[in-house]
Order: C-alpha cells, then sequence, then structure tokens
C-alpha cells in the first residue's frame, strides 16, 4: 500500500488561499478553476501557472511578430496552421479550451489581438491553470518470678529453719545444765538470753515475710493463654517452652541469649495481597506472587525498569520522555527489536542533532540506541500514511 498525499485543497470556484495561509513552498489547489498556488516567503500567494503561461507566451511571441521569417520560421508556423486545423475539427472552443489550452499553436491564434472575446478570456484562466496538479505532503516476667520462686524455695524451707534453730538449742542446753558457774558461764548465759531473744523476733519476721511470700507467690498465674489471628488458643504452664516460628520467605526468628529477635528474610515472598498505608523501604530484593495494587505514586529510581507482561496498558493519552532533557542532547522517540538475519531495531525519534530538528523514521539499526540513535548502520523506513493538508 502506498502512502496518500493530500495538499490544502478547495472546490469552490474563484476562491485562492488567503494571505499568510501558506507556508514558503506549501502548495495548494483549487480543482475547480484547476489553479496551483504556493507562496514564496509565507506572506504572499502565487499562482504557479500564471508564471509558466507567461513563459510560454513570451516564446510563442517571438515566433508570430516579425516581417520576416527564416525557414525555420515558416517551417513552425505551417505546423502552427496544421495544429490549429486539427483542433477545429476534432473540438468545440469550449471543449478546446478545456482540454488543449497548453497547446502554443492554439494560444498563438489568441495573443495578437487587440480586444478579446468572453472566450478569449476563458483561455487565459484556463491556460493558467496548466501544469496544476502536484501532490506531496511499583514471656520475660514468668520466667524470672519463676525462677525468684526456687530461690526462695531453697532459703524459706520451714524444715531447714528448724533444724538450724535446733542446733543453735543444743548449744545453749550445753551452757544450761551445770550447778556450778564460772563468772564466764554467768557471762555466757547472759549472753546467750539475749542472743534467743534475738533469734525469736528475727524468726517471728521471718515467718511473717515468708507468708507475705507465699501469699504473693499464689496470687501470680502460672498459667498462660496463647492466641493468634488465626488458629486454636493454647496454654503453657510456667516452667514450659513457649516457641516463635517463622515462616520460610516471610518471617526469620532468632534467640540470643534472653533475647527473641523477629525480622523479614532477606529474600521475602508475599503469598497474598498486601496493603501499604505508609512508607515502605525494601533494602534487598522483591519478589510478589500476586496482584500489586498502588494507591498513590510509583517512583522508580534505578537505571532500568524492565516490564516482561505481554500486555501493558497506560491511561495517560501522552507519555512524557526526555524529562531531564533540558539542554536538548538527547533524541526523543521510541525503537522496537526485531531479528531478520540478526538482531536490528526500528522507530521514530526526533533528530536533536539534525537542523530543523527533524522526525527521522528509520529501520534496519544493528546497534541498539542510547540517549542518541547513530543510525549510519540503518536505513530511513518506508512510511505508508494517509497526509492531508486540510482544505481552505
Amino acid at each position: 500500500m502506498a502512502s496518500i498525499i493530500k495538499i490544502k485543497r478547495s472546490n469552490t470556484g474563484g476562491s485562492a488561499p488567503s494571505s499568510s495561509s501558506l507556508a514558503a513552498g506549501e502548495l495548494a489547489v483549487n480543482l475547480s478553476d484547476l489553479i496551483l498556488y504556493s507562496s514564496s516567503d509565507g506572506t504572499d500567494v502565487i499562482q504557479i501557472a500564471e508564471n509558466a503561461l507567461a513563459n510560454t507566451n513570451s516564446y510563442i511571441g517571438t515566433k508570430l511578430n516579425s516581417s520576416s521569417y527564416t525557414t525555420a520560421d515558416v517551417q513552425a508556423k505551417a505546423a502552427l496552421a496544421n495544429t490549429n486545423s486539427a483542433i477545429a475539427l476534432r473540438a468545440t472552443e469550449a471543449d478546446s479550451l478545456l482540454r488543449l489550452s497548453n497547446t502554443n499553436s492554439y494560444i498563438a491564434t489568441k495573443l495578437d489581438s487587440a480586444s478579446y472575446t468572453t472566450a478569449d478570456v476563458q483561455a487565459k484562466a484556463a491556460l493558467a491553470n496548466t501544469n496544476s496538479y502536484i501532490a506531496a505532503t511499583a514471656a520475660t516476667e514468668q520466667t524470672n518470678l519463676s525462677n525468684t520462686n526456687a530461690y526462695i524455695a531453697t532459703k524459706t524451707d520451714e524444715s531447714t529453719s528448724l533444724l538450724r534453730l535446733s542446733n543453735t538449742n543444743s548449744y545453749i542446753a550445753t551452757k544450761l545444765d551445770s550447778a556450778s558457774y564460772t563468772t564466764a558461764d554467768v557471762q555466757a548465759k547472759a549472753a546467750l538470753a539475749n542472743t534467743n531473744s534475738y533469734i525469736a523476733s528475727v524468726y517471728a519476721t521471718g515467718q511473717q515475710n515468708l507468708a507475705n511470700t507465699n501469699a504473693r507467690i499464689d496470687a501470680v498465674s502460672t498459667s498462660f493463654t496463647l492466641s493468634a489471628d488465626s488458629g486454636s488458643n493454647d496454654s503453657f504452664s510456667s516452667g514450659g517452652t513457649l516457641t516463635i516460628s517463622g515462616t520460610a520467605n516471610e518471617v526469620a526468628t532468632a534467640v540470643t541469649d534472653d533475647t527473641i529477635t523477629i525480622s523479614l528474610p532477606d529474600d521475602v515472598t508475599i503469598g497474598r495481597d498486601l496493603t501499604v498505608s505508609q512508607d515502605l523501604t525494601v533494602s534487598q530484593d522483591l519478589a510478589v506472587s500476586g496482584d500489586t495494587v498502588i494507591t498513590g505514586n510509583l517512583i522508580v529510581n534505578g537505571s532500568t525498569t524492565t516490564v516482561t507482561s505481554s500486555t501493558v496498558s497506560v491511561n495517560d493519552s501522552l507519555l512524557k520522555l526526555g524529562a531531564n532533557n533540558s539542554a536538548d542532547s538527547v533524541d526523543l522517540g521510541w525503537y522496537g527489536e526485531y531479528v531478520a538475519s540478526g538482531t536490528k531495531y526500528a522507530g521514530v525519534f526526533r533528530d536533536a542533532s539534525a537542523s530543523g530538528d527533524p522526525f527521522v523514521f528509520w529501520k534496519d539499526l544493528t546497534s541498539e540506541p542510547t540517549t542518541t540513535v547513530n543510525f549510519g548502520s540503518g536505513s530511513l523506513a518506508t512510511i505508508e500514511a494517509v497526509i492531508d493538508g486540510g482544505t481552505y
């Protein structure tokens, strides 16, 4: 299929392009009058056919207004007469004005009259139309308490306290059953009486403290219930083991001394929907196996964005390319890859290095373009389109 180029046009007889409506070198045609127009500087409108007519008339004039003729002149005149004779036999004057307006011989018969008929004027207008039709354009407390309870149990057992007290009483008994006491014995007895009194008071206090401690221990629950967002609730008693498990590629757990650390693994896999209402920072690779819906803006700061989907749908009607092209130093456009005797590239771009910054259609490029296109290894592509200059 070949391209179709339609130049600016009108079907209204007598209509001409207005001043400044044509760029320099742009063409327009009146299809009714068969007149071709253009502009020499973008401000004027000229009829191209009139100039051609002037040149034709000038040539004819050199042949018809001489009193003496060379042999070549006579031959030209004879040929002209024969042409006119043939025209007269084959067409009316009106037909000949439409069909044979560019015939030098017929024009010659109309140029030497001081007055012109209506038919003559029509002939000149039709002649101006000659040469006309041109086409281009993205859990510690319970553990600590259990430790405390265990320690207290080793220190406050009643049998242990009574055993220690009985040892003291046994010693005291050795000092109380003598019939004669030395001065030292009397002093020891007095001291012992004081010791017993002190022991009695301390023991009472210790028993009270122990009672308070036991009451405290009894008040603390030693059974706990575990619950979560999913699964059945469970319970465990003090002295048991509480295990916090992670999920492969989703959550990682680690224990160091008395600290449990819960974190994300190096490679995170999200098997279901993920909703993030605040900022999300991912310092490693992120793999999402389900759909990803982003209601805010997606900012990609990497150097390459790769899309391997088979269909890309964009609501935006205009794509912005070259956002950082402040110095107009890169080419703007798009290109595709194909294989034809090797990998090649084709596309369209605005050539920033060429005069006038033209848009270039190219193909067969063997080197993949970067910020600029060097199509020395390729060639211009064929365009099949309708190029329409519109009407006036």
